[in-house]
């Protein structure tokens, strides 16, 4: 998977773990700054899906594996995880705009 060129950003690789993990920990960690990015986004959809209490650790594998654990065995968690509110965003893109100091 390829992500979007703009006239303010071009990736300089595809899809990786590190972007999956990234999307999952900004609506998962209270305390991550990008929890917070957006003014008045509040996760709705993530907290009535019950992923806080459900995923009890994310981790890389490798650049294509992300091992998701579970606090308990769940059916519905790859339904879950593939609506758009669980949409995969770019961590490269993240740390771009951190450095350009435009993360506030």
């Amino acid at each position: 998977v390829k992500f979007h060129t703009t006239e303010y950003f071009t990736p300089s690789r595809d899809l990786n773990a590190d972007d999956v993990i990234f999307s999952l920990q900004r609506q998962l960690d209270k305390t991550s700054p990008w929890h917070s990015y957006i003014t008045g986004v509040t996760w709705e959809m993530t907290t009535a899906m019950g992923l806080p209490d459900m995923v009890r650790e994310i981790s890389k594998v490798d650049d294509k594996t992300v091992k998701i654990v579970l606090a308990a065995p769940s059916a519905s968690v790859l339904a879950n995880l593939a609506m758009d509110f669980a949409s995969i965003l770019s961590k490269e893109y993240a740390d771009h705009l951190q450095a350009d100091g435009k993360m506030t």
